[in-house]
């Protein structure tokens, strides 16, 4: 969170007795918008109270600015870039939620150079876009939306009535020094809206956040095409590491994975080296490059990864190669390319 929210909030009101979404807008990188519907160029058709049964959108805008330079992109050491989000509930009696944490949108197909971006808060299933995780390398935590505060504490917090709900869209920032500036310098964007809450729309808001989850998980691991190495491996002379061999080993030692094709990708450097414990003792010898495999589940083809070894029998002898390790939904693609 922004604690500096409050007090900044607070200070303007009391100095001035503008409104306190008059007041979000003093000193800020743009405003926000909300609606039911995905925006797309304007923010026409926003809104600011929603109930806890219809599904929420967002879009911010800088004016001018592209959002690069709004929020200083630049400082970002990694990639994708990326704007973080977070948020405050408060309820009629005064209580406060707040998001343990940041979480993260990501900036695609260069929505970093315009001065608008739009995304999803609590979005259908089927038509959320954002991808949104719970860290900044992208690589885990996806979610559909980050806004569903009612999946936990709803004995705690959680009572039939309104809520307002203060959502920022932000970016940490550091000084000269590099040293991380006070979050009051932080660049953001805040937006406020009333949520109108019921109980009884829990259960299909949960299971619109699960399936949208799934959704976007299937969505990243999407690739268009079968990938060159399957109809160009590599130029293996070894004879028991064939494809037809692998498959053989795989279908004896992975007997639950439904293994479809595999290929060991071309690769550089030798073909296998040697496994050695802390104490310099020999455990095994394995094949350096990943063999890459398609295997169905449920219907579906999925892109994985297998390791070989050879177990170390002692005096300079290695066992048959065998299954060593396998790594699962590397990527989701047709089955009708899977020849």
């Amino acid at each position: 969170m922004k604690p500096s929210w409050i007090l900044k909030i607070f200070i303007i009101i009391m100095s001035t007795g503008i409104s306190p979404e008059d007041a979000l807008a003093q000193g800020q990188k743009g405003k926000m918008y909300f609606s039911t519907q995905p925006f797309s160029n304007g923010n026409e058709n926003s809104k600011n109270s929603f109930t806890s049964a219809e599904f929420i959108y967002g879009r911010i805008e800088t004016g001018q600015l592209p959002l690069k330079e709004a929020f200083n992109m630049a400082s970002i050491k990694t990639k994708p870039l990326y704007l973080l989000t977070t948020y405050r509930i408060t309820r009629d009696d005064g209580r406060e939620k707040y998001m343990q944490g940041s979480i993260f949108l990501r900036m695609d197909n260069g929505a970093e150079n315009k001065t608008f971006f739009n995304f999803d808060i609590t979005p259908r299933a089927d038509q959320a876009k954002t991808t949104v995780s719970m860290v900044e390398e992208f690589n885990t935590g996806f979610k559909a939306g980050f806004f569903l505060p009612y999946a936990d504490n709803s004995d705690y917090f959680w009572k039939n009535g309104k809520y307002k709900v203060e959502l920022s869209i932000y970016l940490k920032s550091y000084d000269a020094w590099g040293r991380l500036d006070d979050t009051e310098k932080w660049p953001d964007i805040t937006g406020i809206f009333t949520l109108q809450f019921d109980a009884q729309d829990v259960a299909a808001q949960m299971k619109n956040s699960e399936d949208g989850r799934l959704a976007m998980n299937e969505n990243r691991m999407k690739i268009d095409g079968l990938p060159d190495f399957f109809s160009k491996p590599a130029k293996i002379t070894d004879p028991n590491l064939t494809s037809a061999k692998i498959m053989a080993i795989l279908k004896r030692d992975l007997p639950s994975v439904n293994i479809v094709k595999a290929v060991i990708p071309p690769f550089d450097g030798t073909l296998k080296d040697i496994a050695k414990n802390d104490l310099g003792l020999i455990l095994f010898r394995y094949v350096r490059p990943y063999v890459r495999v398609i295997y169905k589940e449920d219907g579906k083809c999925y892109l994985g990864s297998v390791t070989l070894k050879e177990d170390y029998l002692g005096g300079g002898k290695y066992g048959p190669l065998k299954y060593h390790k396998f790594w699962g939904e590397e990527g989701l693609l047709d089955c009708a390319l899977v020849k």
